[in-house]
């Protein structure tokens, strides 16, 4: 899930600043005595030197202080999980984490052991073995349904995020989850990492690649920039890629299965397939350029369908461009799908809608959504070689330029999830229940400035979005379907 959160460079305040020094004891840091400490100030000393992951200052601006973990512990509002215990400083998460996962583990290893040979065995020891086993899957169960209960606040697995802050310098924010019964490990929280791009105008779109690893950022110089991005090592620039004559709006990866290949788009009006021979050694596979104005937007389609790719202009249309087996491309074209121009496409699930429940093998679905600055966002599916409008009547509750899309993984589960950002400050959740029903939409909520970009995770419960105050907000639907915010991460 990576998000642009727009390009104005946030100052920190002078309280910012200071708030280290301030929080710090620094006579034990210089070696000085204890005396004139208080035991708070001790205790949060002794937490600092555990080897906790501090939470970035660019996150939560100090808001409980630098050691708000110590400080959360006092708060009986917060997450049981969060709380130290004072004999080691470790939380009850531990706890939950060993009991839940460690243990179980080595049950069902030593369980596995011993059925190797199970029916060669005494009758007594089978049901010691078979007691053992259920145990252990029982103490699973009971310590991921319980985790839930003593957890609020909780965001499932995310993929990075990236937020774009001024011309050559970016800030990368992620949560680290894993998922149940491993997804309530303390001290793993929110972390920032700025990486300098080395652009030398504003950086305009930014993608990762499958993996995490490198990371494409596009610019308004007409360039594109690899950065090679590691938790312990930083971040390394490995390639810079020119072809463009104009501003480089969006990048995407795709899939790896087809190799190393990435996408870009640009004012000129070209799209430009790249593909990576030797390492960090790129050269142009096809260059687009049927379009008569900016193309704004590109995506990948799901790898099921091959590597396909479809992109958005200014002319008012959409083309589909799809990679042949000889090494070729074909084009298909939606002709003026929003003839005052397009600004965003995002491809359909390939797992048709409802596949999880339902019989038999289905064909992969071939659907779009694009937004367009006539305010409304349009369904649009693939018959026999012709793209056709899939939503009578279009879409439509913006009353300005839709700035994105963003279609929600489904997992195979009935519904369809479309999220819509605009330039009036809105975002829209669009849903259907099963297919031919009509969408429906619903305000997620305005913010009061434009919103640039909305991003979905992989499992398509977690929603972010990018807004013109340089916030990135996380939300998640609660059982009763209505959206709630989950935390705001200010870049």
């Amino acid at each position: 899930m990576t998000v642009a959160a727009g390009d104005r460079h946030r100052k920190k305040s002078k309280k910012e600043c200071s708030c280290k020094e301030q929080s710090l004891p620094e006579r034990l840091t210089r070696g000085g005595t204890v005396e004139g400490i208080s035991q708070k100030e001790r205790k949060e000393w002794r937490f600092s030197q555990m080897g906790e992951r501090e939470i970035s200052t660019d996150v939560v601006e100090h808001r409980r202080g630098k050691y708000s973990r110590i400080q959360d512990a006092e708060d009986p509002q917060l997450s049981l999980f969060d709380k130290p215990l004072p004999c080691c400083g470790c939380g009850i998460g531990w706890f939950s984490f060993l009991l839940g996962f460690v243990f179980p583990l080595m049950w069902y290893y030593a369980t596995f052991l011993y059925f190797r040979n199970y029916y060669q065995r005494d009758p007594r020891e089978r049901a010691g073995l078979a007691a053992s086993a259920i145990a252990a899957l029982v103490c699973t169960i009971a310590v991921t349904i319980a985790q839930p209960l003593l957890t609020t606040n909780r965001l499932p697995q995310t993929q990075d995020l990236g937020g774009s802050t001024n011309a050559n310098c970016l800030h990368l924010f992620s949560r680290t989850f894993l998922l149940p019964p491993l997804r309530q490990i303390p001290l793993l929280g929110f972390s920032i990492t700025t990486v300098l791009t080395g652009h030398q105008d504003t950086v305009q779109g930014i993608a990762m690649d499958y993996y995490g690893k490198r990371l494409a950022t596009a610019s308004s110089d007409a360039t594109i920039k690899i950065i090679g991005v590691s938790n312990n090592a930083g971040s390394q620039h490995l390639a810079t890629l020119s072809g463009h004559r104009g501003p480089v709006w969006e990048v995407a990866w795709a899939h790896p299965k087809f190799g190393s290949i990435l996408a870009s788009c640009s004012y000129d009006g070209q799209v430009i397939i790249w593909k990576e021979g030797n390492q960090n050694e790129w050269q142009q596979a096809h260059v687009f350029n049927d379009h008569k104005s900016s193309v704004n937007a590109i995506d990948w389609a799901p790898h099921e369908l091959g590597l396909c790719l479809a992109c958005g202009s200014s002319d008012g249309n959409i083309s589909v461009i799809t990679a042949r087996t000889d090494g070729g491309w074909d084009t298909t074209r939606i002709d003026q799908a929003h003839p005052v121009g397009v600004t965003s496409v995002s491809w359909a699930p390939s797992m048709a809608p409802g596949s999880l429940v339902g019989s038999g093998v289905t064909e992969p679905v071939q659907k779009l959504a694009s937004g367009g600055c006539d305010n409304t966002v349009k369904v649009w599916k693939l018959y026999n070689g012709t793209w056709k409008m899939d939503c009578f009547p279009a879409l439509q509750m913006h009353t300005d330029w839709v700035r994105d899309v963003a279609w929600a993984p489904n997992l195979g589960l009935p519904k369809s999830t479309i999220a819509s950002a605009s330039q009036d400050g809105t975002v829209v959740i669009w849903t259907v229940a099963k297919e031919g029903d009509q969408w429906e939409g619903k305000v997620l909520k305005d913010f009061k400035t434009p919103v640039w970009r909305v991003s979905w995770s992989l499992t398509g419960n977690l929603l972010a979005v990018a807004d013109g105050n340089n916030n990135v907000t996380l939300w998640k639907e609660a059982v009763d379907g209505e959206w709630q915010e989950v935390t705001t991460v200010d870049t």
